[in-house]
């Protein structure tokens, strides 16, 4: 596993990559460093167009997980959805919207 922090999303994101297109996606890799979205997946039954955003499961020191919200981030009309690696058992998950009690 990489070392750096930039080399262990590259990681995450290749691992991304391979994970859909083993789940019958197209997997279109953005071409710039910087941006809300790092790849587009078309289903090839489907043909559902998505946006992802990959990000590195990461963790404290006393090793429980570091929590964040799902976002609800936006690039015209589409949503860009989130979803999560964890480079220690190399598995994907998406993020769970937590729900809020009424005051």
């Amino acid at each position: 596993m990489p070392k750096s922090i930039r080399l262990t999303g590259d990681y995450s994101e290749n691992a991304a990559i391979a994970y859909f297109q083993k789940t019958n996606h197209f997997v279109f890799k953005s071409c710039q460093s910087h941006g809300a979205v790092d790849m587009v997946t078309i289903n090839m039954d489907t043909g559902e167009l998505k946006l992802w955003d990959v990000k590195t499961q990461n963790f404290r020191k006393d090793g429980t997980t570091i929590s964040r919200l799902p976002r609800r981030k936006r690039v015209g009309n589409r949503v860009i959805n989130l979803i999560y690696y964890d480079t220690k058992k190399e598995k994907f998950f998406l993020p769970i919207k937590r729900k809020f009690k009424n005051r």
